[in-house]
């Protein structure tokens, strides 16, 4: 069996621990609920753990959270944090603002997402897909939010989004979800939500 040349590797990395995650407030707002004394100590850690690779290039949600995430992680490697509007947070239409205390509420709220006006997992994969065929050859890091992780794995994984939901996964704060594009535009997942660059990941990076 061939197996085709590595085109490029994308690390998407949800932000850090912040305010609105332990508000456990649900919103897209550009401006509010920063990084947490943790979500800092997090997004150090983790640029610790991105030094094992070469990345290229580094883009970043415009949401403050991840912004600073990114910031950390241009300061550690030395590399410019570059906003990209496709990596913004779902929009949460009429929940917006509002606190969901359980996973179970999480859960039944997002199922009708077309009740409460909330960008359908379409339109995110939609965006998150365009954006990473879009970028060059080599290792992109993408600082973004745990939905639009969501909407890639669905693409890479070759499954429905109700699929994907029955695996019950979510990406913990300041964690790398790497995704392999190879030769024909072929999507291969590599880790989902690791808090450390592990020796496979390393060498599925440098693959190419």
């Amino acid at each position: 069996m061939v197996r085709l040349i590595l085109v490029k590797t994308i690390i998407l990395v949800r932000h850090g621990e912040s305010e609105m995650n332990v508000a456990k407030i649900t919103t897209n707002a550009i401006d509010k609920y920063p990084l947490t004394v943790r979500g800092r100590a997090q997004a150090k850690r983790l640029t610790q753990e991105l030094t094992l690779v070469r990345p290229n290039v580094l883009f970043t949600s415009p949401v403050l959270r991840a912004v600073e995430t990114a910031g950390i992680i241009s300061q550690g490697l030395n590399i410019p944090a570059k906003v990209k509007r496709a990596l913004v947070e779902r929009d949460p239409g009429r929940l917006n603002g509002m606190k969901i205390s359980t996973f179970e509420e999480d859960v039944d709220l997002y199922s009708h997402a077309d009740q409460y006006g909330i960008e359908p997992v379409s339109s995110i994969t939609r965006r998150v897909v365009e954006f990473m065929d879009g970028l060059s050859q080599g290792i992109t890091i993408a600082v973004t939010h745990a939905d639009i992780i969501r909407g890639a794995l669905v693409h890479a994984l070759g499954i429905s989004d109700d699929e994907f939901s029955s695996y019950g996964i979510l990406p913990e704060t300041a964690t790398m979800t790497v995704i392999n594009q190879r030769e024909g535009g072929r999507y291969e997942v590599v880790a989902i939500g690791s808090p450390r660059m592990t020796d496979s990941i390393v060498r599925a990076c440098r693959e190419g």
